[in-house]
């Protein structure tokens, strides 16, 4: 196949994902849609991936494979956007897997309307169930641009997936776009609201074609410190990027994060693991350099944050704010100790 032939890249980050990923490349090779090349990332797999890899490649020539020492799921990604051929990308986990009209459903769409994105929605796949999970609710025929977007993602769900995301790949290219390597949580939300600043035109296909698989393998569940160092680095990312450019943008993020952080270290998630004191330090040396907040926001907040909820983070951030640390600690361990 010509390189000016495919129609999509599709990016698979690969590390110890033996169980699924059968089932995963399975799904994307017998798609309906045949001009596609497959950028298998073997991200160091102690297990036997590279060999179902090569076993998949040698039956079709569109599987490539790209075998690297192990450094995260966002290197392997980097990797390859570096040298996509298609005109779209589309990112998906290995442990997941696609209906059979996913991409030329999403293609024909985003190629007839001439789209930067088109988002789809997700199934949500469990052992024993599943449901369907919308995201951008905006109809079929309706095109936004990226401000409208961001605007609608602070609003609704805060999803920031990029494997339910058909994406023109000059749109990374053109703008040096890349996923933060330094962060595993948030880092989809970190892209995308970067990304969707350079596009134009944005689209939704009110169908569900990606099945996130949910279980032991999502390891986004597991409580850890770097949940939290993620985060912060998430939003200080996105609040440098957006300085100079979109002032309300800018404004939202900030408050996003101060609510965050807040609404994370008031949990009880974190406290039996170790540094956790070194975390309500930094934490409180943050909070006493930012201004106070207001129960009054934007919509949206209102998404993210219910009502009740919005008002007791700003209480207890404020309240935060003014009081030495010592008793801070005091009293967000009975506060956690409430929660718990």
């Amino acid at each position: 196949m010509k390189t000016s032939e495919i129609k999509i890249s599709v990016i698979i980050p690969i590390y110890n994902t033996s169980l699924y990923l059968e089932k995963c490349i399975e799904s994307i090779i017998n798609q309906s849609l045949k001009e596609i090349e497959i950028l298998c990332v073997n991200d160091g797999s102690t297990d036997n991936s590279l060999d179902i890899l090569k076993k998949y490649q040698k039956k079709d020539s569109r599987v490539k494979i790209i075998d690297k020492k192990n450094e995260g799921a966002n290197k392997a990604r980097n990797v390859a956007l570096e040298i996509v051929k298609g005109e779209y990308c589309l990112n998906i986990d290995s442990d997941d897997f696609i209906n059979q009209d996913y991409l030329k459903n999403m293609y024909n769409k985003a190629k007839q309307e001439d789209l930067d994105i088109l988002v789809s929605d997700i199934i949500y796949f469990f052992p024993n169930k599943k449901y369907v999970e919308k995201d951008l609710r905006i109809n079929d025929n309706k095109i936004i641009n990226g401000k409208e977007y961001i605007k609608l993602f602070f609003q609704e769900n805060f999803l920031g997936y990029t494997w339910n995301k058909l994406i023109k790949s000059k749109i990374y290219k053109e703008n040096n776009l890349k996923y933060n390597e330094n962060i595993f949580l948030f880092d989809d939300v970190e892209l995308i609201l970067r990304l969707s600043y350079f596009c134009k035109r944005i689209g939704k296909l009110n169908e569900a074609f990606y099945n996130y698989r949910q279980g032991e393998n999502n390891g986004v569940r597991k409580v850890k410190l770097k949940n939290l160092q993620d985060l912060t680095t998430c939003f200080d990312s996105l609040i440098e990027f957006y300085k100079n450019k979109e002032e309300w943008i800018l404004k939202e993020l900030i408050q996003i994060k101060k609510l965050f952080y807040t609404s994370e270290i008031l949990s009880n998630k974190y406290n039996n693991l170790n540094e956790y004191n070194n975390v309500l330090l930094d934490y409180f040396n943050y909070i006493k350099n930012e201004k106070f907040i207001t129960g009054k926001f934007t919509s949206s907040n209102k998404r993210l944050f219910g009502k009740k909820e919005r008002l007791f983070l700003c209480f207890s951030y404020n309240l935060i704010k003014i009081l030495p640390l010592n008793l801070i600690i005091i009293i967000l361990k009975k506060i956690r100790n409430t929660l718990s």
